[in-house]
């Protein structure tokens, strides 16, 4: 049997957090004066990656602010 697999809240959130932390990824990279040389290392600046979703996720739950227009 071929089973298609079915959205689920649980994988739809995976999927925002992982688009988050790869958008704040392509933020935290220079571009180097020294090709290949980072701020941070390669483990850490994905740590710190998932940090930045994490918080994107958490912001996504907090009551919208009235614009001052």
């Amino acid at each position: 049997m071929n089973a298609i697999a079915q959205p689920n809240a649980a994988s739809d959130a995976t999927a925002l957090r992982d688009w988050f932390a790869g958008q704040a990824l392509v933020g935290m990279i220079p571009t180097p004066r020294a090709p290949g040389v980072l701020p941070q290392s390669m483990d850490q600046m994905a740590i710190t990656a998932y940090g930045f979703a994490d918080a994107m996720m958490r912001a996504r739950e907090l009551p919208l602010k009235p614009s001052s227009s």
